[in-house]
């Protein structure tokens, strides 16, 4: 009987060690996990694109576990379908509560603003990656990479009234869906023609609910315009670009990159890439293809982990994947949390300090921030034209330009 209580009691002994030393292997431990929530269209009309962003946050999380892990730390992501449904938003937010997540990535901006003022009262920093004035406006716990969509409309339309051929007080209006980013858009676009009644003979905005595909009515209000501020994306901007080529009107189409997230849909529904030959975008995280060392990480990234995807995504789907070259920030601020915490007392309130006070300068750009009170980063744009014949965005700007942000 004594024998068989000694072998029990080694056995134990034995097991406490190799958990131990199991545990003290690789990036992290299980008892210092961080959960990263996210809350995205996965299914729903938007996810042709969407899911890529939500690709873009695993894959992070993946690079960093495996080959570059936070001492002490082992991320995990966790993700929520919204099946783009405004309903579906705060219970998607108390799932990954429930779950234990410290950090929510909502990229939808609608979904953002929904849980803006529940993550302050539970200490939850959001990211979103197409904020709007009520997302941003008063500085809470969200958080962007990206300036406000209506300030890149801002500069898209500064940029146009400068080309040959639009210098002279053009006809514009602005079609969109009722949805939250792009009405901010729309937003950007009037206050800019208001602003600068000279450079824009501004028709008005052409507004259907949300969900709708047919576009008879708001294309007879503005077919006789020179340019179409196409503040819609994704099946939005694929039906009404489709139905307006079809009708025989030819204005120039102009975008923020929002809407070549859905390039390969898009292209689809117009069946001829002549038809948005020449179309004018803006973006403020560039381009594939662009000389840039975050976005070559990104592809590399994408190649590494999605070989036979990789040239689908990047032909078809824009600047979804790309959330990839924006995660740098949250990456950033997440390890200078850790270091200043440890890896024990790391919480959602210490990487909200760490990110109201962080700035960091990356190769080829001026300083990103949080840290002058904003709670957008990036402050900068670059414009593009669509080639049919390349079946791609070329910039047409070299330099970065400032971001309108009045």
């Amino acid at each position: 009987m004594k024998h068989r209580s000694l072998v029990v009691i080694s056995c134990v002994l034995v097991l406490c060690l190799v958990s131990t030393l199991g545990l003290s292997c690789g990036g992290g431990t299980e008892g210092n996990v961080i959960v990263i929530g996210q809350i995205n269209d996965l299914t729903g009309p938007a996810s042709s694109a969407l899911r890529w962003v939500t690709v873009s946050v695993d894959d992070m999380v993946r690079h960093i576990n495996e080959e570059d892990p936070i001492e002490g730390v082992t991320l995990k992501a966790i993700k929520y379908d919204c099946k783009y449904d405004p309903a579906r938003d705060l219970t998607g937010y108390e799932w990954c509560k429930e779950k234990g997540a410290e950090i929510i990535v909502a990229p939808i901006t609608g979904t953002a603003q929904a849980l803006k003022p529940f993550a302050e009262e539970d200490k939850i920093p959001v990211f979103c990656s197409s904020p709007n004035v009520a997302v941003t406006q008063p500085p809470g716990w969200v958080f962007c990479s990206i300036p406000l969509t209506g300030m890149a409309t801002k500069s898209l339309l500064d940029w146009v009234s400068t080309q040959p051929g639009y210098d002279n007080r053009p006809k514009l209006a602005s079609v969109a869906w009722d949805d939250p980013a792009q009405m901010e858009r729309v937003r950007g676009a009037e206050e800019y023609c208001e602003d600068n009644p000279d450079r824009f003979d501004y028709i008005g905005s052409a507004i259907a609910p949300a969900g709708s595909f047919t576009w008879s009515g708001e294309i007879q209000e503005i077919k006789d315009c020179d340019i179409i501020h196409v503040a819609c994306s994704g099946p939005a901007a694929a039906t009404f670009i489709a139905e307006f080529r079809a009708k025989g009107y030819d204005a120039r189409i102009v975008s923020t990159y929002e809407m070549w997230a859905f390039q390969k849909l898009i292209e689809d529904k117009v069946a001829d890439k002549e038809a948005l030959d020449g179309s004018w975008a803006v973006s403020p995280v560039g381009w594939w293809g662009d000389d840039c060392e975050l976005w070559q990480q990104a592809e590399d990234q994408l190649c590494q982990y999605h070989p036979d995807e990789a040239a689908e995504v990047m032909a078809g789907w824009g600047t979804a994947y790309i959330n990839a070259w924006a995660n740098v920030i949250l990456e950033d601020i997440l390890r200078q949390t850790v270091a200043e915490t440890g890896p024990e007392n790391f919480t959602g309130e210490a990487f909200y300090n760490v990110a109201t006070n962080w700035s960091k300068t990356y190769d080829g750009f001026e300083q990103w921030t949080y840290a002058d009170g904003k709670r957008y980063c990036i402050r900068h744009v670059k414009m593009y034209e669509y080639d049919a014949d390349l079946g791609t965005l070329v910039a047409v700007t070299d330099d970065w330009l400032p971001v309108i942000e009045d």
